[in-house]
């Protein structure tokens, strides 16, 4: 600018345009920048869902909606025997249907079908070798905007504890039916001796005496038995050799 000069010349252009473009693009690359994060943040957590999933000690497999397999963890192929290339594609029910009561079988499929969830400590399973085992079995829908995307299932061996079950129950059940006995006794013999029906003899009142007392001791023993039982259970059991 000269300040002797009479004149002034200059120009002007509306760049509006570029500025939105400018605060357009911006914009575009914070939202870019904060997706990125997202989906690393996100793939961080499936690493480590994945990490938790291989090292559980349960037998965990992934299905399809249809309940197809398209995952098994270690956990899983040692139970069943199968590799997890043989695993794959596989039915998740396909392992129960030869030794599992019909009942259960429908019931499982049928939690399938309308995607709910499911658990049962009725079903028998079969290894790859062909050997059965009793299993518990807990299913459970994934959804996602309320769809069923897959189901996690999971799997215990349980034959194990059924067996422990089924030896505490028969247990139980002789002995209850072992105490009958010397209660029946018990019974008889003071009857007989409140009713004055001993006579006149103090030896059969000994006699009586002595079997109610024999039959005691029989049922002090099998009480204690049953109360080992419990001993078992909560783990203070106690060895005594005789």
């Amino acid at each position: 600018y000269d300040p002797m000069s009479k004149r002034m010349s200059g120009f002007s252009r509306d760049i509006s345009s570029q500025k939105h473009v400018e605060e357009a693009l911006q914009s575009r690359t914070e939202e870019l920048a904060r997706a990125k994060e997202a989906i690393e943040r996100e793939a961080r957590s499936a690493q480590k869902f994945e990490q938790a999933v291989e090292a559980a000690t349960d037998a965990i497999a992934i299905t399809t909606p249809d309940g197809n397999i398209t995952y098994v963890n270690p956990a899983w192929a040692a139970l069943t025997g199968y590799a997890r290339a043989e695993a794959l594609g596989m039915h998740c029910g396909a392992l129960y249907k030869s030794h599992t009561a019909l009942e259960h079988i429908r019931a499982l499929l049928s939690a399938i079908r309308i995607g709910a969830p499911f658990s049962s400590e009725e079903f028998i399973g079969r290894q790859k070798s062909g050997i059965p085992y009793e299993a518990m079995i807990s299913l459970f829908p994934v959804r996602s905007k309320g769809v069923v995307i897959f189901f996690a299932l999971l799997e215990q061996n349980i034959t194990r504890r059924k067996e422990i079950d089924r030896a505490k129950t028969e247990f139980v059940s002789i002995a209850s039916h072992q105490l009958r006995t010397p209660l029946t006794a018990i019974r008889w013999y003071a009857e007989m001796l409140l009713k004055g029906h001993y006579g006149a003899r103090d030896e059969q009142i000994r006699r009586y005496l002595s079997e109610i007392y024999g039959a005691n001791l029989r049922m002090v023993a099998l009480v204690n038995a049953l109360l080992n039982v419990s001993r078992i259970d909560m783990g203070t059991f106690g060895v005594e050799p005789q």
